[in-house]
């Protein structure tokens, strides 16, 4: 499930080239309301997000654990947000929809510092990728399994913000 999808088709059936802002926030909601039905109907399924919601995701993930889904987390991230920033505005020239600058640099902060340290105490089991390389792509970077964060590369090659994450836990 991917918010981004859904604007692009609501897009479509209203006439507009690019998502407004105002179709932006109904898919939002929109997906919002369909994993929640998911959830009830105890469907299985995989969603996209930012994460920047730290009210959101916990307490969405505690209620999926209720009903009996394993969660597991696959979390891509860059080491900085300028390169967030910088493919945005590929993304946009390529016809993708914008994100304010300092909304972009706000959530990776939020992500990094306060969320994702939550979310990652209550997820099953994860996968975190570091992308901010063009040439070599995602790379597998941290992995939690039976409790446990572990380090997929050597230590002293884990990118800052894996290596904060693996003193935490």
């Amino acid at each position: 499930m991917n918010a981004d999808v859904i604007a692009d088709s609501m897009a479509r059936r209203k006439g507009e080239g690019r998502p407004s802002p105002e179709t932006q926030w109904q898919a939002a909601l929109a997906a919002e309301e369909m994993r929640w039905a998911l959830v009830s109907q105890r469907v299985s399924f995989a969603t996209e997000t930012v994460m920047s919601d730290l009210d959101r995701w916990p307490r969405f993930i505690l209620e999926a654990k209720s009903q009996g889904y394993r969660i597991v987390l696959f979390f891509i991230t860059t080491r900085d947000p300028s390169i967030n920033v910088g493919r945005v505005a590929e993304r946009v020239l390529a016809g993708g929809h914008a994100v304010d600058q300092n909304k972009i640099v706000n959530r990776f902060h939020k992500v990094m510092q306060q969320v994702l340290p939550v979310v990652l105490n209550l997820v099953d089991e994860a996968l975190l990728f570091d992308n901010s390389e063009i040439k070599t792509g995602a790379v597998a970077v941290l992995a939690k399994s039976d409790g446990r964060l572990t380090p997929l590369v050597l230590e002293n090659l884990l990118p800052d913000w894996a290596a904060k994450l693996l003193k935490l836990h």
